[in-house]
């Protein structure tokens, strides 16, 4: 709802519909970032097993051995699984961008990394 009245009631003025943006006068409360409280182990499991038959599995094993990003998961590849060297390279992720699904590099330089192939994973 803000992001459509901050570009709305400025427009609005331009246009001399309103007089002022009287929105601009509101002093909006200092965001505060909530507490993540990662599952326990035991949460983890549960729900590893009940995920078991999913067609999602796979993704979700990763996403909670790795703590990969969910784009990161969606964007390996066969080929970033090096089973010789026991390795998974994170290149790439799936992103989301203008209503399209389009492979991009990690977010970050440190988002490019090699991680140990697990024994549960393979």
């Amino acid at each position: 709802m803000r992001t459509v009245l901050s570009a709305a009631l400025p427009r609005a003025v331009r246009e001399e519909l309103i007089p002022r943006n009287v929105a601009r006068l509101v002093e909006l409360p200092e965001w505060q970032r909530t507490t993540i409280r990662p599952w326990t182990v035991d949460e983890a499991k549960r729900f590893l097993t009940a995920a078991r038959s999913d067609p999602l599995y796979a993704a979700f094993l990763l996403l909670i051995l790795y703590g990969l990003r969910r784009g990161e998961a969606l964007g390996l590849r066969w080929a970033d699984i090096d089973f010789e060297a026991g390795t998974i390279e994170i290149r790439q992720q799936l992103q989301r961008i203008r209503g399209q699904l389009l492979l991009g590099p990690v977010k970050t330089r440190a988002g490019k990394r090699d991680m140990p192939l697990l024994d549960l994973c393979l």
